[in-house]
């Protein structure tokens, strides 16, 4: 795994635990990370977890419509059909196009799930 310093543009081959850079002695949370691999198996994970949603959406939806439900709960929840396919396509067009890769930073592999 190789990290870029935000601030400076040096490279290291790993990220420092303090996030203090060796070169310019400036700390950064914006480390730029270049390891495709593990941006991969993070994106699926993700989207795993988008899928989970979106399945739980769409039978709450079916529950809603088929009972003719008056529980606004199940109504919300219906709605998160939403953000899950939203971000399930965004995350799969990042793995689809390696090309793009330009490395990655720890707030690319956030997902939306917690807002909930």
């Amino acid at each position: 795994m190789k990290a870029r310093c935000p601030e400076c543009k040096t490279d290291t081959d790993t990220l420092p635990h303090t996030g203090v850079c060796s070169a310019c002695h400036q700390f950064s949370n914006d480390w730029l990370i270049d390891d495709w691999a593990q941006f991969v198996k993070m994106k699926k994970f993700l989207m795993w977890c988008d899928a989970v949603v979106f399945l739980m959406a769409l039978l709450s939806l079916a529950f809603c419509l088929l009972i003719s439900s008056d529980y606004l709960v199940m109504w919300l929840v219906s709605l998160a059909i939403v953000p899950a396919s939203l971000s399930f396509h965004t995350k799969y067009l990042a793995i689809t196009r390696p090309d793009d890769y330009q490395g990655h930073t720890s707030k690319d592999l956030r997902s939306w799930i917690p807002l909930i």
